[in-house]
């Protein structure tokens, strides 16, 4: 068991007492405790010893206690050095390190629920950030995504798909927008054209209504889609420019030196 804690201080964030990053300091504070062999305090797996006789330890019994305290001991320090003052003062009087981390795991899972609601209305209000590569953002939205999901909000497919559209800069927003509209079109056509087909009548399916939580194009082929339109827009500005600078220095270069006046001129008698 390694007891070096340097590493274990720069791996991540204290917890916010508001709660804010609780989801990611779980997480992350689960993996970097577990690396240092002291996770089963937190869980309560790795109760305190007790000896068959509390009057009369053995030898194996003493060692066993001994060894449990000294973990008990780091998996205290840990925590205590990713908790904020009011947080640790709130609960240290609990006793052992996994009645602490009970404490708080109940207390920010309460909070969570608020905050989940407001990250999934943060989620749905992202916007591209004018300038930033479409690449970067998308990743953005995808983290964002996996946040939503990791916190158990719900976000249905149409949301997810309609968040991309308002998302990508608004030339961009009304491509994607006009594709999505065209497949949406073509599958209810073809759904109606199946619905009324002679096997579709006569087996009694009438079913023409496309699902609204359910796009022809999800979020993830619509990102695909404006990548590839935004990649393409910006290749033809860089011809533009190629182009306008080449044109630039051949007018210069076709340009012949203007003589001065009055040389070459005698004087007139």
């Amino acid at each position: 068991m390694s007891t070096t804690i340097s590493d274990f201080s720069a791996a991540l964030d204290k917890l916010d007492p508001t709660g804010k990053n609780w989801l990611t300091f779980q997480r992350r504070f689960t993996i970097a405790v577990r690396q240092k062999d002291a996770w089963s305090h937190f869980d309560g797996s790795t109760p305190h010893p007790a000896p068959a006789d509390p009057a009369k330890p053995t030898k194996d019994e003493n060692a066993a206690i001994a060894t449990w305290e000294k973990t008990e001991n780091l998996a205290l320090y840990l925590l205590s050095q990713k908790l904020p003052d009011v947080t640790f003062t709130k609960h240290h009087r609990k006793g052992t390190t996994a009645a602490i981390w009970a404490a708080i795991v109940k207390e920010f899972t309460d909070k969570s629920i608020l905050l989940r609601a407001n990250l999934r209305t943060s989620f749905l209000n992202l916007r591209y950030k004018s300038g930033v590569d479409l690449h970067s953002e998308f990743d953005r939205v995808r983290v964002a995504y996996e946040e939503l999901l990791n916190a158990d909000v719900d976000i249905s497919d149409a949301e997810y798909a309609s968040l991309i559209i308002n998302f990508v800069p608004s030339e961009l927003s009304t491509f994607i927008s006009q594709l999505s509209a065209t497949a949406k079109l073509t599958a209810r056509m073809q759904a109606l054209s199946t619905a009324q087909s002679p096997a579709a009548v006569s087996s009694g399916s009438s079913s023409t209504v496309l699902s609204s939580e359910k796009p022809v194009l999800d979020a993830e082929t619509l990102m695909e889609l404006a990548l590839e339109e935004w990649l393409r827009r910006q290749e033809d500005k860089g011809k533009g420019k190629a182009k306008d600078t080449g044109v630039a220095a051949s007018v210069l270069s076709s340009e012949k030196p203007k003589k001065g006046k009055g040389k070459g001129k005698g004087k007139e008698k």
